[in-house]
């Protein structure tokens, strides 16, 4: 073999391994690149820290005295039925928030790196993104989550689905990120 011909299949070789591997990473669906591989898992209880982890001016320790509002919304709302079935939100917005920022809470993409239980419910088996995630997933309950359903459902709009379809437009036009819930019911529980 002469030397023009060593070199014409080295560089057809050097083609190949770069442009596949390409290829195949284009070929990539959006979810199995940046969708999670660990099942949603519910949890029984959120700590208190857990819950001063998702919002800012929460007091260290649950005390009556000194926030009682806090008290109340985290022993009704954020302790026990939050999380209860499921921990989707907090990952769809963890999720997100890894992608956009190209990392978030310590925690980076590409987001399949990070192990946990495929199928059986347990969740991460990271117990700092597990911690990221129920915090997260607290922020469905914040002053701005709340405000927007509330609107959506006064306005009537909560069952229409082009209403859903442009804001979906309108935002992603912005490159904002955005949760899309699909429920059988108004309950985001109502298997979506």
């Amino acid at each position: 073999m002469r030397k023009r011909d060593s070199l014409i299949i080295f560089a057809l070789a050097m083609i190949i391994l770069v442009v596949v591997p390409f290829q195949s990473l284009q070929a990539q669906h959006y979810a199995e690149k940046y969708g999670w591989s660990i099942d949603n898992w519910s949890d029984p209880e959120l700590s208190w820290d857990i819950y001063r982890g998702a919002f800012m001016g929460v007091p260290p320790t649950r005390d009556p005295v000194a926030s009682s509002l806090d008290v109340l919304f985290y022993d009704l709302v954020f302790k026990s039925e939050l999380s209860a079935n499921g921990n989707c939100f907090g990952m769809s917005v963890m999720s997100i928030m890894m992608v956009d920022k190209g990392g978030y809470r310590g925690f980076c993409t590409p987001v399949p790196q990070y192990s946990g239980d495929l199928y059986g419910g347990a969740g991460p088996t990271d117990a700092n993104l597990r911690r990221a995630v129920n915090q997260m997933h607290g922020h469905q309950v914040s002053k701005n989550a709340l405000q927007l359903i509330v609107a959506i459902f006064a306005s009537g709009k909560s069952q229409d689905g082009n209403y859903a379809y442009d804001q979906f437009n309108y935002y992603k036009m912005k490159n904002d990120p955005t949760v899309v819930s699909i429920t059988k019911s108004t309950s985001p529980a109502g298997g979506g």
